[in-house]
This record gives structure tokens, sequence and C-alpha cells, in this order.
């Protein structure tokens, strides 16, 4: 075979396998976006039947007045409360080497809230989330609003209280937090829908 003919041949080959190796590293990126992980960052603006609670809060530090409207909203079997529940995402940091980045949307984020293991709220994401690669991180809260004595039937007003107190300081070994949603992600390859993911970690 002519010399010239044989290193046209293998300049062909060598740039061939370059670009299956480059399209195999974007197409793995790009799938490894809908993987994003998911850790609860903590809890804010926690109001129960309309007493504003927080971290350092106790029993005690409740005046007369807010224990009256308490224990009256308990007795009546209607103890609204509202918080926002910080979520964090954070997008998998590109392989070590690899050049091409790329950045996710969570574009939605149908979820269920869980307070110790008792399904508490149904919601959504108000507009789409972008996460930028290398490990960008963003936070997403979660507007929360339910009824607590739906979840907790027949409690006194001091264990939701206490409840209450607990989600304002996030303290997760009191009054277990979880999430369980199904997000969508675009990507340049298109919407990934990774399935049901479960979150209940403070940690990555």
């Amino acid at each position: 075979m002519n010399k010239i003919i044989k290193i046209s041949l293998l300049i062909v080959i060598f740039f061939s396998l370059a670009s299956c190796s480059k399209i195999s590293d974007i197409t793995k990126t790009l799938m490894n976006l809908k993987n994003l992980e998911y850790r609860l960052l903590g809890i804010e603006s926690v109001r129960l039947a309309g007493v504003d609670f927080n971290s350092n809060m106790s029993l005690k530090d409740i005046s007369l007045m807010n224990i009256t409207r308490l224990t009256a909203a308990a007795a009546k079997k209607s103890m609204p409360i509202e918080f926002i529940l910080n979520l964090e995402a954070k997008n998998p940091n590109e392989e070590k080497g690899k050049s091409f980045n790329s950045a996710a949307t969570i574009e939605s984020f149908d979820f269920d809230v869980f307070l110790d293991s008792k399904k508490a709220f149904t919601g959504g994401l108000a507009s789409p989330v972008k996460i930028e690669s290398n490990g960008g991180i963003k936070v997403i809260p979660l507007k929360v609003a339910f009824d607590l004595t739906q979840v907790y039937e027949n409690s006194q007003y001091e264990k939701l209280a206490n409840i209450a107190m607990n989600l304002a300081g996030f303290d997760v070994q009191k009054t277990k937090v979880a999430v369980e949603a199904t997000p969508i992600v675009s990507t340049p390859l298109g919407k990934m829908n990774p399935g049901r993911i479960k979150i209940t970690q403070t940690e990555y």
C-alpha cells in the first residue's frame, strides 16, 4: 500500500477514535447530570397557628397569649403550620482532566414532605433552578404549609409546639424530616428523569 495512503488512514483512524472517546466523555457527563446530589440544608420561618418559632425557643418561652392561641387551635383540631424547607442541590463534579462542562436545570421537582414517616405536604417548584457544572451548588427553598393536627392526630398543644420548635431548630433526631421527589432535569441531551428519589441526609 502506498506510504501516503497508509499515513492518511492512520490519521483518519486516530481522529475517529479520539472523536468517539470525546463523544463518550460528553455523553457520560450529560448522563451524570440527571443524578444531581441533594441534602437537607435546614428549615426557617416556622409559624404555627400564627405563632412564630425559632431555634432557641422552649415551651417556657411561649407567652401566655400565644399559649392561649395554640391551645384554642389544638382544641379545634386545626393547627396550621408553615415554613421554608431549604434543600441544597449539587451538580456532580466533572471527571478530573476532562474539559467538557455543562450546567443542569431542574425543570420541575414534584415533592412530598414527611415528618416522622407521615406524609405531611405535597408541592412543586415555583420556577426552574439552574445549577452550574464542576460541583456547582444551589439552595432550593421549598414552601411548605399544612395542618399539623392532620399529621399528629389527637395531640395536645405541647407536643405540636415541640414539633414546631424541633423544626425551627432543625433537630432531625427529634422530628425526622424526609423529602421524596421526582425531579425532571434538563441537559443538552434533553430532559431526563432519574426516577423517584428520597432525601433524608444533611450531608452529601
